[in-house]
Formats: C-alpha cells, sequence, structure tokens
C-alpha cells in the first residue's frame, strides 16, 4: 500500500484550520420580534373610565345624597382599577427587564468562552503553519521498518488532529448559541420597551384617575361646608328637616373617610419597583488576547415608572392656615327681623315688600354668627388653627363645617319661610313667588334647598 505524500495529507488539516479561521469573524446580528398580546381587562376599565367621566360631572351642590355617593364610588371604583392595571404594568415590566439582564449576562459569558475557543483556534493554527506535520520523517521511520515509532508518532498525530476538531466544534457550537441568545435578547428589549412605555402610560393614566378624585372630593367637601352649615342654622325651625340633613351628609363623609383609608391602603401596599441588577462581568476583547471586568450595558433598560403622587388623603403637615375674614356685628343689620348684611339691606327690603303688595307674607333667617361654629369645631373637630379652620368637614365627628365659608355668615343668604312656616318644596306658594321675584332683588337659589336663596346661589 502507497502511502499518500505529505502535501496531500496537508490539504484536509489546511481545509479544516481555515473553516476555524472563518469563524473567528463571529456571528450575524439577528431579526427583531415583538409581543403583540393585549390587555383582557382593557375593555373592563374603558367602561369604568368612562362611568368615573360621567360622575365626575355631577353637581354636588345640586345632587341629592345617593347621587353624590353613588359618582363618588365610581370614581373611587376607577381610580382602584386604575392602580391595579398599574402594579400589574410594573411587574410585568420588571419581570421583561429581568429577562434582558439574564441573556445579556448568558450571551457575555458565551461571548468569553468563543474568545477562549479562537484563542485556541490561532495558536494551534500558527503552530501547523510554522512547524507543519514531520510526515516525510514519519514515512521513512514506517519504510525503515520500526513499527513501534510509527504507531506512537500515528497516535500523537491522530490525538492532535482529535484535539482540534473538538475546538473547532466546540467554537462552531458556540457561535450558534450565541447567535440564538442575541435573537433572543434582541426580543426581549423589545418586549420591555413595550412594556415600560405600558407602564408609563398607565402611570399617566392613574395620576389623570387621582386628580380627577381630588377635584370631586374638592367639591363634595365644599358641599358639606354648606349642608351641615344649613343643617345648623335650620335646627331652630325644622329640627326634622335638620336632622336628616345631617344624616345625609354624614354618610357622604364617612364615604369620603372611606375613600381616605382605601388611599393609605394602596400607598403602603405599593412597593417601590427596583431594577434588576445586571452581570459585573464581560467578555475578554478580542485585540490582544486581553480582557476586562467592567459591567455590561443593557441597551433598552431603563428605571422602571415610580408610584405618581397621592392627592389624598392631605399630608401629614398641614399647609399653612389661612382664616377667612368674619363678618362681624356691625356690619349685619336687620331688615323686619331677618338679620342681613348691610349691603343687600336694600335689595332685601325692596324684595319684601314686593312680596307683601303681592299677598305673599315672607320672613326667615339670614346671619349666623361664626363664634358659634368656631366652637362646634373646637368640639368636634380639634383645637388647633388646622382643625378649626381648614380640616375637611368630613374627617371631624360628627361632620362639621369650616367656620367663615357660609354664606349665613357674611350675612349675604336667607332661608326663607311663608305664613310662618317653612318653605320645604317647589310647590309651597312662597317658593314658587320668589322662582318668579328673587332674581330681580339678586338673590339666587340654591336648586337642592327651596328655602334657601343668596348672592351667589350657594
Amino acid at each position: 500500500m502507497r502511502l499518500p505524500t505529505a502535501r496531500t495529507r496537508l490539504l484536509p488539516l489546511l481545509a479544516t484550520l481555515l473553516t476555524a479561521l472563518a469563524l473567528l469573524a463571529g456571528p450575524v446580528s439577528p431579526a427583531t420580534s415583538q409581543d403583540g398580546t393585549t390587555d383582557p381587562r382593557a375593555e373592563r376599565e374603558r367602561v369604568r373610565s368612562q362611568q368615573a367621566d360621567v360622575a365626575a360631572q355631577v353637581d354636588t351642590l345640586q345632587a341629592d345624597q345617593s347621587e353624590v355617593t353613588a359618582a363618588l364610588a365610581a370614581i373611587d371604583t376607577d381610580l382602584r382599577s386604575k392602580q391595579a392595571s398599574l402594579a400589574d404594568a410594573q411587574a410585568a415590566l420588571t419581570e421583561a427587564e429581568a429577562e434582558v439582564v439574564r441573556l445579556e449576562g448568558e450571551r457575555a459569558a458565551t461571548e468569553a468562552d468563543i474568545e477562549q475557543l479562537r484563542v485556541e483556534v490561532r495558536e494551534f493554527s500558527v503552530a501547523a503553519y510554522m512547524s507543519p506535520p514531520d510526515l516525510d520523517g514519519f514515512e521513512t521511520t514506517f519504510r525503515a521498518g520500526n513499527a513501534n515509532d510509527a504507531a506512537a508518532k500515528q497516535a500523537l498525530l491522530s490525538v492532535n488532529a482529535n484535539h482540534k476538531a473538538d475546538v473547532i466544534d466546540e467554537l462552531r457550537a458556540a457561535e450558534a448559541t450565541l447567535a440564538a441568545l442575541e435573537e433572543d435578547a434582541t426580543a426581549a428589549r423589545a418586549d420591555a420597551a413595550a412594556k415600560r412605555d405600558e407602564a408609563d402610560a398607565k402611570v399617566a393614566e392613574v395620576q389623570e384617575a387621582r386628580d380627577r378624585q381630588a377635584l370631586f372630593v374638592a367639591e363634595v367637601e365644599e358641599r358639606l361646608d354648606m349642608k351641615l352649615m344649613e343643617a345648623t342654622i335650620l335646627a331652630d325651625q325644622d329640627q326634622q328637616l335638620s336632622d336628616q340633613i345631617a344624616r345625609e351628609e354624614a354618610e357622604i363623609a364617612a364615604a369620603l373617610q372611606r375613600m381616605r383609608e382605601q388611599e393609605i391602603e394602596a400607598q403602603q401596599a405599593a412597593a417601590p419597583v427596583s431594577p434588576p441588577t445586571a452581570a459585573t462581568t464581560t467578555p475578554p476583547t478580542s485585540a490582544g488576547g486581553g480582557s476586562t471586568t467592567t459591567a455590561p450595558t443593557v441597551p433598552g433598560q431603563t428605571t422602571p415608572p415610580t408610584q405618581p403622587p397621592t392627592t389624598t388623603p392631605p399630608t401629614t403637615t398641614p399647609p399653612p392656615v389661612v382664616i377667612p375674614p368674619i363678618t362681624g356685628s356691625g356690619e349685619i343689620v336687620s331688615v323686619r327681623g331677618i338679620f342681613v348684611h348691610r349691603s343687600i339691606a336694600g335689595n332685601v327690603e325692596a324684595l319684601l315688600a314686593a312680596a307683601q303688595a303681592s299677598g305673599v307674607n315672607l320672613s326667615g333667617s339670614g346671619w349666623r354668627d361664626a363664634n358659634q361654629q368656631i366652637a362646634l369645631r373646637r368640639q368636634n373637630c380639634g383645637t388647633s388653627d388646622y382643625a378649626i379652620w381648614q380640616m375637611p368637614a368630613s374627617q371631624c365627628s360628627p361632620p362639621t363645617a369650616i367656620p367663615g365659608r357660609s354664606m349665613h355668615e357674611r350675612g349675604l343668604a336667607i332661608d326663607f319661610t311663608y305664613n310662618g312656616g317653612f318653605i320645604n318644596s317647589r310647590s309651597n306658594p312662597g317658593y314658587v313667588w320668589l322662582a318668579a321675584n328673587a332674581g330681580r332683588f339678586g338673590l339666587i337659589n340654591l336648586p337642592s334647598e327651596p328655602w334657601h336663596w343668596s348672592t351667589t346661589g350657594q
């Protein structure tokens, strides 16, 4: 049998080495994929948002107690739904960013393995070029009949060739793994970016819902101040009606308090979201075979959204106390037994005279001394300036109106009676006459209270 020449034997080895050198060029970047899933709760949230929009349009001064509490519930339900959706979106974002970090860590480790395998390929490629196998000497030894030396050399060549082939196979496998990891990482980054956009949108939705709730709550608190004050004033004329108003407004105050408690619970349950931590070692650079140990960057990774600021309940440090001007007795005059501010005394006299000329006997009560309300606030709310002048009426026990905000305390409102009886319906002859004529004298009715007329309708 004739052995192959040295040149013929080197061809397969050189082909293998050339293949290995070609692998050193690196992989091709994969295509990007995107998650097209949608939120299954979107339709339900849309309906709740629409209900909250409608509820926010309720006129808190004119609506009855059931309408106000129903509106509060709709607005609050919308906020809670958006908060839950935000929490889910933030959890999904955290999971997506953790997946990016994991894939980047695996990619870094795989790149380190590839670099090491490339170093080995370079080394035996250069060695083969500088010192090719002595196949001619091997043939001489074989022909000389020294079978033991020939077998040993053949075994050594076989071992070296197998080792080189294994290294090349490992390099090919590592390159394929890296390509798959890069494709997965690209898809994961796109997914994380989409989830970040979704979470940011949810933050904006929650803030919008909070702002809407805060505005409506402020309107409801204003209603409480007026209605509770009215109940206090009416106690001298119609105790039953006074008690009814107080009960209804107490239910609204209780609804506000439940909302505050739920908001506190939501804040306590909302743990801050921290971005996942990436691996701290990157693969060595290809230039010169050196290595670095800097933290890898994760493309597309940013800090998760923070919880939006709250608007309710009030902060523990109350705002500066602003004490409203209190109308003194020197500014209050009596018009046919009704005490009003002197600025409207002429109009009230003209109104009563016109009603009398029409056969309608009107009277009523007007100005109420704010000092009485201050005493009630001290009793029901607390003795600090904040408790007396700024604490929402709904936070007092029982709910108590803030002094100085009622039109009665300014002498600019009157609760009318007709023929000595309280005007508690729109069919009352006194109300019918006032509805037709009071506007000429600068007085406007609060629609929810047929008896109550003031310069602003509040």
